[in-house]
């Protein structure tokens, strides 16, 4: 059985999913709409991979896409206001590619149990749940010496609508702090430093210099970075979003998207209780663990001999 995966975009989680289920599975990346492969793997499901599918199923190869979430439909307002489109738009654009990528598809996988509900709900078919995994050769606590007069809060993000709230909630903080921001990032702020792209290996460094990472997002696959910061000891503050708390379970402390103030009283408060933030350090390194890429690969293969039936 040879397996092919192809990942369209640069999108850092995708890259991830890429990179390490290619190198436990020994699957060959495919550049070719006509790939050589018994299996070809999607890691999306959009128009970008259509021509991938088709090309799959010419040559009579089973197709699988990883559906990471489907929040152009199940958020659109939300999707809309990171992607800079009208949710109209964002819909259209997400229902219309979709209608011509799922009748090519043999199984779809998805990141989370609380996602494989959302896929369930409103494409009415059934994903095939695989947990993405921590490459604990780089994501472990780092010991580093903290001395400064503030604490430290961290944002690492990919969507405009996270660290805009991160941001709101920053400056109802009472706490002496600065915002330290991976990402999408307004200039200018005070006490608001914003970080370039650092390559992955320098991440545990970056989450060893926090007190906390600030994590407020509305809606989610995986949450792949919280699990990350978590595994290098950096407690976790999220909003209570399911599969982020389906992911971290007991390692995060769960803040609801409700009100900014509430949130930044949340924040405050944990900022300022050093017992809480070393239990979730510890709960965190605990919690990554159970996360491997290995244990990915184990329910990737369950899943293909489930939808392939080889």
């Amino acid at each position: 059985m040879y397996i092919g995966i192809v990942a369209t975009t640069e999108n850092e989680s995708h890259q991830k999913i890429l990179k390490n289920i290619t190198m436990i599975t020994n699957a060959k990346i495919c550049r070719s709409y006509f790939c050589d492969a018994d299996i070809l793997v999607g890691i999306d499901s959009t128009l970008q991979y259509l021509p991938y599918y088709i090309g799959a199923k010419l040559k009579n190869v089973a197709t699988i896409t990883f559906m990471y979430d489907i929040r152009s439909i199940s958020h659109t307002y939300l999707a809309a206001l990171d992607a800079g489109r009208s949710p109209l738009e964002q819909r259209l654009r997400r229902m219309f590619s979709l209608s011509l990528v799922k009748p090519l598809l043999d199984g779809v996988l998805s990141p989370t149990r609380a996602i494989a509900a959302t896929i369930r709900e409103y494409t009415g078919v059934e994903p095939c749940v695989v947990y993405l995994g921590v490459d604990h050769n780089i994501y472990r606590p780092i010991p580093i010496t903290k001395v400064r007069g503030f604490k430290a809060i961290l944002v690492v993000a990919t969507k405009p609508h996270i660290t805009k709230t991160a941001v709101a909630v920053f400056r109802r903080l009472k706490t002496r702090a600065k915002l330290f921001i991976r990402g999408p990032c307004p200039a200018g702020l005070n006490d608001v430093i914003c970080l370039p792209k650092l390559p992955e290996e320098a991440l545990p460094r970056l989450y060893a210099s926090a007190d906390v990472l600030f994590y407020p997002s509305l809606h989610e696959g995986f949450g792949l970075v919280s699990l990350e910061a978590a595994a290098c000891g950096l407690p976790v503050i999220a909003f209570s979003e399911l599969a982020v708390m389906e992911v971290l379970g007991d390692a995060g402390l769960f803040v609801k998207p409700t009100s900014i103030t509430e949130a930044a009283e949340v924040v405050d408060w944990a900022l300022n209780n050093e017992e809480l933030l070393k239990d979730l350090s510890v709960r965190g390194v605990r919690r990554a663990r159970e996360f491997s890429w290995k244990r990915t690969a184990k329910m990737f293969y369950a899943c293909v001999e489930k939808f392939v039936r080889l």
